[in-house]
């Protein structure tokens, strides 16, 4: 994506990104994923605090690297899944001066369904996750490291071949350092 503005050319800015993954079906009640993503992004300016003092974009690279497992039968299904994500953020003061927002993102989640009726199930999802700045304290000296859990108690229902609808409902904590 690319946009140029005739009067705001400090608004100027160029995304990109890239995606590469496959799945392998050993039996046919498993499947094995794995996904890589590369991507250069915008900040918005109401993610960055700065308002409409900030004189340009802020731009990071994401990268995302996804990998999963799934056990479905009749009655059950098993789904492990895992996401990395590393946010690399490029300079922009007065806004962002150097790393300090520069972060590793981890989250592990295990669904367990069980059937109910042909194509509708309910589920348990619990989750857990950790964020961590690669500055150990921010510019502002607070840490913003943080770990935390989520349970997602639910029911997937098929309305119809291609049609779902999922409701949950749950609990989440994050913790600061």
């Amino acid at each position: 994506e690319m946009g140029r503005f005739a009067r705001f050319v400090s608004e100027n800015y160029t995304t990109y990104g890239g995606y590469a993954g496959g799945f392998l079906v050993p039996t046919d009640e498993t499947k094995l994923t794995l996904g890589i993503a590369q991507e250069r992004l915008k900040q918005l300016r109401e993610e960055t605090g700065a308002g409409l003092s900030q004189l340009r974009p802020t731009f990071y690279n994401l990268t995302t690297v996804t990998a999963g497992a799934e056990y479905r039968d009749r009655d059950w299904l098993l789904l492990p899944s895992g996401r990395f994500r590393r946010y690399l953020y490029e300079a922009n003061p007065p806004t962002l001066i150097g790393r300090e927002s520069d972060r590793d993102e981890w989250i592990g989640t295990f669904r367990i369904g069980r059937s109910v009726s042909e194509g509708s199930a309910v589920f348990i999802e619990p989750q857990i996750n950790s964020r961590n700045y690669h500055l150990a304290s921010g510019l502002d000296g607070y840490r913003h490291d943080s770990s935390g859990y989520q349970l997602l108690v639910g029911a997937r229902l098929d309305l119809s071949a291609v049609t779902y609808v999922e409701m949950g409902v749950g609990w989440m904590e994050q913790s600061y350092v």
